[in-house]
């Protein structure tokens, strides 16, 4: 399958990360940190992280320096004179900072090179603003961000990628004027609008009305940029993966989406993914996918099964996600991604014979969907592994009775009942050698509900065995000397097998003694 990929320059969006890669372990405590506290988080530093040689005594280094440059700039005078003010901070900013547009460019490069794009422009200015107290929005667009110095009466527009007056842009009454009716010409709004409204509130609702986007997006925007050029440039899935799945810490968006999927799809589908912690990598965001038309329960399924059936992967590990497909929010994500670990671990376990553990996520199935045939079949065929594998004492009979109790669908099956007339065969035998009158009669109850309940099946399978335990249970209470009570089971063995000898010489046995 082909995909295509819009490379964005600089903006762009997601979510959370876990089992993620690191470029260092600064990176790592800086991502850590952000995740329990996300109001703690220094702007300046985690831009400069996308760069593994930034080390902490550099990133001070060069925050210091750009926070002495900033006292140098023109102090807040007259509110009337702040726009001129404005101005002078961004010409000087631009002159001493940014000195090559490069697309594909990163915040620390401005302190190494100056290079630049609207990304890396706009978080230098975001940051100085911050210092200077300059009220700010940052406002993407589908290729672009840029921010508006004081959006709520100057509404100064600062385009970072272009140097000199053309960046600083405070639109006029004439130009406001022009600008909306190109609008209501092209239908992008109604004349009704317009007469409703007027010039300004148009304006303003139109272009600065759009949320606007928080400074720490800026950070997950910059990662963005670098997972679509690891995927574009360097065909590199994992790289691109990971550096996706860190900007979704910071930034949400559905774009991100698109290429999540395209990427978790091609890695699996390529077999790119080899190392461990690479697969545990696509596991663990798996969660983060959004479920849609062209993303369905077949794409899920396919991901999981590349994934599980990878040789770095142990039934462990799977298990260990189990806990991650729990949290999903998305109600049939989370059914889609449970049931197919489920059935798989039932299936896997049951094969390596680990009837237990493939019992227990039959139940899980069940649990899910109690009326799915499949889920029915791996309780059954597990249990009746279960009980045929124990020696078929009192703790073995009450785990599989439990099972049976629990899941009525259980005693349609032929197999669960011939657990049922083993267990009572060796039962009632143990309670006969040991002289145990009260669960002699207990079992013996149970067993002939049993063939009551199933006559039909037991007595064209199992009629010897059937009869052999009528015989041996009357025999006990014969030669107990209780002698009616053992005609009375004489003879229902009787009704059953009326042809039986051995059954019809115990009944006349009985009876002379009586008489």
């Amino acid at each position: 399958m082909k995909k295509t990929f819009q490379i964005l320059i600089f903006t762009f969006f997601p979510y959370l990360i876990q089992a993620q890669t690191y470029l260092s372990n600064l990176e790592q405590e800086y991502f850590e940190a952000y995740e329990i506290d996300s109001t703690q988080t220094d702007l300046f530093k985690g831009l400069c992280l996308i760069d593994s040689t930034f080390t902490e005594m550099r990133i001070n280094s060069f925050k210091i320096e750009l926070d002495q440059y900033i006292s140098t700039l023109p102090p807040q005078e007259e509110d009337k004179k702040e726009m001129k003010r404005v101005k002078k901070i961004y010409e000087m900013v631009h002159d001493k900072y940014l000195s090559k547009y490069v697309a594909k460019s990163y915040f620390n490069e401005i302190f190494t090179t100056g290079n630049y794009n609207c990304v890396s422009a706009t978080a230098l200015y975001a940051y100085i603003f911050d210092r200077l107290n300059i009220p700010y929005h940052i406002k993407e667009l589908p290729t672009h961000v840029y921010l508006i110095a004081y959006p709520a009466t100057y509404k100064i527009q600062i385009e970072t990628t272009v140097p000199g007056s053309s960046g600083f842009y405070v639109p006029q009454k004439s130009e406001i004027e022009k600008i909306v009716n190109q609008l209501v010409e092209n239908k992008l709004i109604s004349k009704a609008e317009l007469q409703k409204d007027g010039y300004d509130k148009v304006f303003n609702d139109f272009f600065y009305n759009d949320p606007s986007i928080g400074r720490n997006e800026l950070i997950g925007i910059q990662y963005y940029n670098k997972a679509l050029f690891d995927y574009v440039e360097d065909q590199n899935a994992i790289s691109s993966l990971g550096n996706l799945l860190k900007s979704m810490q910071f930034y949400k968006s559905p774009l991100a989406q698109s290429l999540l999927k395209d990427l978790l799809y091609l890695a699996v589908s390529e077999d790119k993914i080899s190392q461990k912690e690479n697969i545990v990598l696509v596991l663990k965001n798996l969660k983060k996918i959004n479920l849609d038309k062209n993303f369905n329960r077949d794409y899920i399924e396919f991901i999981l099964y590349k994934l599980y059936s990878n040789d770095e992967i142990n039934f462990a590990i799977i298990e260990s996600f189990i806990t991650d497909f729990e949290t999903i929010e998305d109600v049939k994500l989370k059914e889609i991604t449970l049931r197919y670990t489920y059935e798989y671990l039932a299936e896997r376990y049951s094969s390596k014979y680990e009837f237990k553990k493939a019992l227990n996520y039959g139940e899980k199935l069940l649990e899910m969907e109690p009326k799915s045939k499949l889920a029915q079949e791996v309780v059954i065929f597990n249990s009746v592994q279960i009980a045929s594998k124990s020696v078929y004492n009192e703790e073995a009979y009450f785990n599989f009775d439990a099972i049976c109790q629990k899941y009525p669908f259980t005693m349609e099956d032929n197999r669960v009942v011939a657990v049922y007339i083993n267990f009572y065969t060796v039962l009632l035998d143990t309670n006969i050698h040991s002289k145990n009158e009260k669960d002699l009669m207990t079992y013996f109850g149970k067993f002939e509900s049993i063939v009551q309940a199933k006559k039909e099946l037991i007595l064209s399978i199992y009629s010897n065995m059937v009869a052999e335990i009528y015989l041996a249970v009357g025999r006990y209470y014969y030669g107990q000397s209780i002698t009616q009570k053992a005609l009375d089971i004489f003879n229902k063995g009787l009704v059953l097998f009326p042809d039986h000898e051995e059954l019809i010489k115990m009944v006349e046995w009985a009876k002379e003694d009586l008489d």
